[in-house]
């Protein structure tokens, strides 16, 4: 697996395993080395941030600079599937197997909130809008949730919702989760892009 991401000067690849040393200790007072796969990766706009999920559950922050870890962030009991900043790069939010989707706050590591289970099992993939108000999750369950994001803080409200048939497979998964990022995240009006998702998906 290999995932990467546009910046000025080509691209920034990360491999599906890697090595990381970093002299910055972690929470146990030791450095940490990075020697587990890594599911997912997301990277800030100004290219100077790492974000990795890796198969102990564990997000990692990586100054992309200085090449050290920033901050580990520990919560999910299961795979992390994926990851994405939004757009103004002060909020992390990651899907995972667990059924949760978490909020954290880049500049401290610390969690902001954990959105409430509406989905009923693995949570796939995510995408913010581009103004950052909105966020949509895509599970195994054939749903896509769209939420509103200014307001997570205050309840986790969640302003839409699809639905579709079962499908397990993660590739149909990510394509229905595109294809709603396309069509929802191009318009004000949230009702009409849905229903176009909603019709692509049980054309699938």
């Amino acid at each position: 697996m290999v995932q990467s991401s546009p910046c000025h000067a080509g691209q920034i690849a990360v491999l599906g395993r890697f090595h990381i040393t970093s002299n910055v200790p972690d929470p146990s007072g030791e450095s940490y080395q990075q020697i587990f796969p890594v599911w997912t990766i997301a990277v800030t706009k100004n290219q100077r941030q790492l974000a990795t999920a890796t198969s102990d559950n564990r997000i990692n922050l990586w100054c992309l600079v200085t090449h050290q870890l920033l901050a580990p962030l520990i919560g999910h009991a299961d795979t992390i599937w994926r990851l994405a900043y939004s757009p103004d790069d002060l909020l992390l939010a990651s899907t995972s197997a667990d059924g949760t989707v978490r909020l954290w706050e880049v500049s401290t590591g610390l969690p902001v909130m954990i959105l409430p289970r509406n989905h009923a099992n693995w949570v796939w993939s995510l995408a913010w809008s581009p103004d950052g108000s909105r966020l949509a999750t895509g599970g195994s369950d054939a749903r896509i949730l769209i939420w509103d994001a200014q307001e997570a803080a205050d309840g986790a409200q969640r302003v839409q919702e699809l639905s579709a048939r079962a499908a397990m497979d993660p590739s149909w998964a990510q394509t229905a989760a595109e294809e709603a990022e396309k069509a929802t995240f191009t318009a004000r009006n949230f009702g009409r892009p849905c229903k176009s998702a909603l019709r692509f998906m049980l054309e699938v």
